[in-house]
């Protein structure tokens, strides 16, 4: 005896896994539409409150972003720039190669941040302007080693060993060896040949936009790496 299978339960099962693949799929899609335009948002007020010319890229962590949405906060937010000027009490204070990592960023707009850091690099160039200032025709290179300030003093070629540090609100480019000439010179007796403010270069780095404060330094290739950071920051200018 034949047996006749009816075919409507295996259809229906079909049916119900293509709706909840198609369902799966909106919300992806959904997901990453928004996604994108948080992306978009949080670099917009960035550049705003920090008035860079560029936007820079922003890459908004963790998946599903719809998630991190309806709880109002998201959990990680990275932002890579290739520059920004700050203005400064002493001077314009240009950073390159900048890198931006937000914790704890509210959805609202504008959006608030519990936790801000950035680091950049103030370039070998900046420092020679700040240099020159007090040595005229001073050259400068910065490598892992550290600051290397040359120039000539009565006559004399002058090196100076130098090391970047923060000081409160302040950037600190530290002299801590020298020659003039042929031989090494005892730092006493050059602070009577040379400005003080070129042994122990200050910049002011107070009042930042963001209320971002001076964390740490150190030389790299080509300049001062400096981090600075910010707590409960408000993306707004």
């Amino acid at each position: 005896m034949t047996r006749i299978t009816d075919p409507r339960p295996a259809r229906r099962i079909l049916l119900v896994a293509a709706l909840v693949a198609l369902l799966l799929l909106l919300a992806l899609v959904a997901d990453r539409v928004l996604h994108a335009r948080a992306e978009a948002r949080i670099a917009g007020q960035i550049t705003e409150a920090m008035s860079l010319e560029e936007e820079p890229d922003i890459t908004v962590d963790g998946f599903p972003f719809l998630t991190q949405l309806a709880a109002g906060e998201l959990s990680s937010v990275r932002g890579a720039a290739e520059g920004v000027v700050l203005d400064t009490p002493d001077q314009a204070v240009e950073i390159r190669r900048v890198r931006v990592h937000a914790r704890q960023v509210t959805t609202g707009d504008p959006a608030r941040v519990g936790d801000l850091r950035l680091s950049g690099t103030v370039t070998d160039a900046t420092i020679r302007s700040w240099v020159r200032d007090r040595l005229p025709g001073a050259e400068v290179a910065t490598t892992d080693a550290g600051v290397e300030i040359s120039g000539e003093l009565l006559g004399l070629p002058v090196a100076l060993d130098a090391e970047p540090q923060v000081r409160e609100d302040a950037l600190v480019v530290q002299v801590t060896g020298a020659r003039l000439g042929d031989g090494a010179v005892e730092l006493a007796t050059l602070r009577s040949l040379v400005p003080d403010d070129l042994l122990e270069l200050e910049i002011d780095v107070s009042d930042l936009p963001l209320g971002l404060r001076p964390e740490a330094a150190e030389t790299v290739d080509g300049g001062v790496r400096l981090s600075l950071s910010g707590r409960d920051v408000t993306l707004a200018p």
